[in-house]
C-alpha cells in the first residue's frame, strides 16, 4: 500500500525548481481523509499534518512553515469536544490555521491554544470531507506574486487532475491518513521504542471508532 501511495503522488509532476528569487511557493492541494482526524494538544494548542500534493509545477517548494489559507473552507468539518462532552460543529474558518510542514507533501494544520480555551475545548478534530484548496498567504518579500489567474487555474483545471489522480482513491486516502497519524504520534527528533513503533502501527491500521473524534486513538498512552 506504502509503494502504491508514493507511485501515485509521484504521478503529479512537482518538482523543487526556482522560478524566481522571491517567488510565491506552489498552491497546494490537501487530499481527502477517510475519516476525521484528531488534533493533537498540547498548552500551545492542537496540531495534526495532513498529506498533501502541489498544484503549481513551475513555482517554487514551499518553505517548513510557510503560512496557507484554504480556497474553499466549507471542504472542511471542524469537530470538537468540550470539556462537559457535549461534541460541537465548528466552522474552519478564523479557527484552523495552515502550513508547509514538509515541502509540497505535508502540511500542518493548528488550531491557537488562545482559540481552544475560549471555546473550551477538550479535543477536536478535523475531517477534509472534499478536495482541498490551499493558496499561500501573500508576502511582501515577493516579486513575482500569484495572480487571480493563477490561483483560478490551481483552484480548478490543476485541482480537478488532482482529485483524480488521488482524492477518488480510496487506498490513498487511507493510506495518506495513516502515514500523517504515525508522523503525528511517533516522537520528534528521538528514538521511538519497539513497544511504541508496534502500538502505532496497530492502531493506525484498525483504528477503534469514537464519537466525535474519528477513527483514531485519543493520545500516545492509548497506542500502549
Amino acid at each position: 500500500m506504502g509503494r502504491r501511495l508514493s507511485t501515485t503522488l509521484l504521478a503529479v509532476p512537482c518538482v523543487v525548481i526556482s522560478l524566481a528569487a522571491h517567488a510565491d511557493p506552489q498552491m497546494l492541494g490537501v487530499i481527502q481523509t477517510a475519516s476525521s482526524v484528531p488534533l493533537h494538544c498540547t498548552s500551545d494548542g492542537c496540531a495534526a499534518e495532513l498529506t498533501s500534493i502541489c498544484l503549481h509545477e513551475q513555482r517554487p517548494t514551499p518553505t517548513t512553515g510557510y503560512p496557507y489559507s484554504p480556497h474553499n473552507p466549507d471542504a472542511l468539518q471542524v469537530t470538537g469536544v468540550r470539556h462537559d462532552g457535549r461534541v460541537v460543529d465548528l466552522g474552519a474558518a478564523g479557527i484552523l490555521k495552515f502550513a508547509a510542514a514538509r515541502g509540497f507533501t505535508t502540511v500542518k494544520v493548528r488550531v491557537p491554544g488562545p482559540v481552544i480555551a475560549k471555546l473550551g475545548l477538550a479535543s477536536l478534530s478535523v475531517y477534509v470531507a472534499n478536495p482541498l484548496t490551499l493558496v499561500p498567504e501573500k508576502s511582501v518579500h515577493t516579486d513575482t506574486p500569484l495572480s487571480e489567474a493563477d490561483i483560478e487555474l490551481g483552484a480548478g483545471p490543476m485541482r480537478v487532475t488532482a482529485t483524480g489522480i488521488v482524492d477518488h482513491d480510496t487506498d490513498t486516502m487511507h493510506a495518506s491518513q495513516v502515514l500523517a497519524r504515525m508522523i503525528d504520534v511517533l516522537p520528534k527528533g528521538d528514538k521511538a521504542s519497539t513497544d511504541l513503533r508496534a502500538g502505532v502501527w496497530n492502531s493506525a491500521a484498525a483504528p477503534p471508532c469514537r464519537k466525535g473524534l474519528g477513527c483514531w486513538p485519543d493520545s500516545r498512552e492509548d497506542l500502549l
